[in-house]
């Protein structure tokens, strides 16, 4: 049997077959895929944190790419605040209103370079294990209206109950009129905000 990496192949009785590929591997058929429409099947992954087995996944999109964002201007009201008491402590009780995009969310370091395009909007303290990513998700716009991405984090971001990032193959979540949830991390991390369409 194959290691962790190493690609299997399975095959069942009659015409059904599965492929458990890489992370990397989902992401590659996926976008090779997205152009025809054709459906790609991704294999169950075993969920080490329980917290987020119960989560429903989104459907797939390729990673984003930092350096291809550019600041806008909001379209809409959006605000943003934090659900927490500690959280509120770091950034204030007052919602943020956000009027530029992308508006980034991460982990406070002193490893997060400025010359990081998008720039993170908010940083936020967090103590080991780390729940948040330097770069953890962005709230943006695009036709779609506001939507939330993750940008790759470790333990991805769940939006509204929906999974994105982390053991999910889905990065990106339209955000619906009136109060959403964004926790960065798992569901018992302490990062929980409301966001406000």
């Amino acid at each position: 049997m194959g290691g962790p990496n190493q690609p299997i192949m399975a095959h069942a009785r009659g015409q059904a077959s599965v492929q458990i590929m890489s992370s990397a591997e989902v992401l590659t058929a996926v976008s090779a895929n997205q152009a025809t429409e054709a459906p790609v099947h991704v294999p169950q992954r075993q969920i080490t944190d329980q917290s987020t087995a119960a989560l429903p996944v989104v459907h797939a999109a390729p990673a984003p790419d930092p350096q291809a964002f550019t600041m806008t201007l909001a379209k809409q009201n959006v605000r943003f605040a934090a659900v927490r008491p500690d959280i509120v402590r770091q950034i204030g009780k007052d919602s943020i209103t956000i009027d530029r995009f992308p508006f980034l969310v991460g982990r406070q370091s002193s490893r997060t370079s400025e010359a990081m395009s998008p720039p993170v909007s908010l940083t936020v303290s967090d103590n080991q294990p780390f729940q948040l990513s330097r770069r953890h998700f962005m709230i943006d716009q695009d036709e779609d209206g506001i939507i939330v991405r993750d940008c790759g984090s470790h333990n991805g971001t769940i939006v509204n109950g929906v999974l994105l990032g982390g053991n999910s193959i889905g990065f990106r979540a339209v955000l619906g009129p009136g109060e959403n949830e964004i926790i960065a991390g798992t569901l018992i991390s302490p990062f929980q905000f409301s966001c406000w369409i």
